[in-house]
């Protein structure tokens, strides 16, 4: 990929693709398409990854030791609307547009994909 080009892959396949410079929100994460499913976790690489790799380590939880990894969001919280980052950034995130409840927040779940 170039420069500034975020690539989307949902279980190692390519979701999406675009470019992009300051804050990072859900909208360029899903290039601009949302998420309709449910999700285990939230990984952010500084690095290339190729499909295949995000493939073969998508069902394991991450240690945050993992070279060129920028941001993990396990989502084991279970409630609230904040989300912690579990990497070395320690960047946490907000669910949903505002800090408090409202009808268009995600739901917690119990059963989203499982790990290995």
């Amino acid at each position: 990929n170039a420069p500034g080009t975020i690539t989307v892959l949902i279980d190692g396949q390519v979701i999406g693709s675009a470019g992009g410079a300051g804050a990072l929100t859900v909208d360029q994460i899903a290039a601009g398409g949302g998420v309709d499913g449910k999700l285990s976790d939230l990984r952010l690489w500084s690095i290339a990854r190729s499909p295949a790799d995000i493939a073969s380590t998508y069902r394991q939880r991450l240690t945050a030791a993992e070279a060129g990894l920028a941001g993990y969001w396990p989502f084991s919280e279970g409630s609230g609307q904040r989300v912690f980052d579990d990497s070395n950034r320690n960047a946490p995130g907000q669910l949903g547009s505002t800090t408090g409840d409202d009808p268009n927040d995600p739901d917690w779940v119990t059963d989203a994909p499982p790990f290995n």
